[in-house]
């Protein structure tokens, strides 16, 4: 199934790069404060029909990407160092896809940086990134 492949593909960058997944699929609020420094999410935000012929399917998967940095009262150093390692995170997923099966794109919309809980610990930062992953399928005669 092409979401699977889209799923495969983005855990396989982010753990190439260094994080730890938090794996639960909805509930990204009760990380352990033990693993949640340089760790991350993915959630899936549904699919949308690209194009279709008689043989293929063209599917545009959506994800947000939360990763998670711990301030240690140095959130301006450390919000700086999540923007540069979510960049570099979007580099990857953007051009990396040459080499994957079936994937056509990796198109990025928006990253933004985000306190994790502002009323209860604003040391813990939060990049967001939303992609879209495109993927075709072969239609069964």
């Amino acid at each position: 199934m092409s979401t699977l492949k889209a799923f495969e593909y983005i855990e396989t960058v982010l753990d190439e790069s260094g994080f730890s997944q938090w794996e639960p699929v909805f509930d990204k609020e009760n990380i352990g404060s033990t693993i949640i420094d340089r760790s991350y999410h993915v959630e899936f935000t549904g699919s949308t029909k690209e194009s279709q012929g008689n043989k293929t399917l063209s599917m545009r998967h959506s994800f947000l990407i939360s990763i998670f940095f711990v301030g240690y009262q140095k959130e301006k150093i450390v919000s700086r160092e999540l923007l540069a390692e979510c960049e570099s995170v979007i580099q990857e997923l953007c051009g990396y896809t040459k080499t994957l099966q079936n994937i056509n794109a990796v198109e990025f919309s928006r990253l933004q940086l985000v306190p994790f809980d502002e009323v209860e610990n604003d040391n813990i930062l939060v990049g967001v990134i939303e992609v879209d992953v495109i993927l075709d399928l072969c239609l069964i005669d």
